[in-house]
């Protein structure tokens, strides 16, 4: 993958956190669909960056799992 193509997705990944926060400021069960875009394409980023940096992978998993735990508890 391309450094730009790199770029574009960390920047869209920013985006979607901070309308993640935005929705979660507000009370919206979407922010956790949202947030989990946004961590994986995070995870993936990086997961596939040369070196690999394990310490944000591992971060960005944690974050990815707590939004799909969030998302089931809010709307069950």
């Amino acid at each position: 993958m391309t450094d730009r193509r790199i770029s574009g997705l960390g920047w869209l990944a920013t985006g979607l956190a901070v309308a993640g926060m935005v929705l979660n400021n507000y009370r919206l069960w979407p922010c956790f669909c949202v947030w989990i875009v946004s961590n994986a394409i995070s995870a993936g980023i990086h997961l596939h960056a040369r070196p690999r940096l394990w310490g944000l992978f591992w971060r960005d998993v944690i974050f990815l799992a707590g939004s799909i735990v969030g998302l089931w508890q809010w709307t069950r």
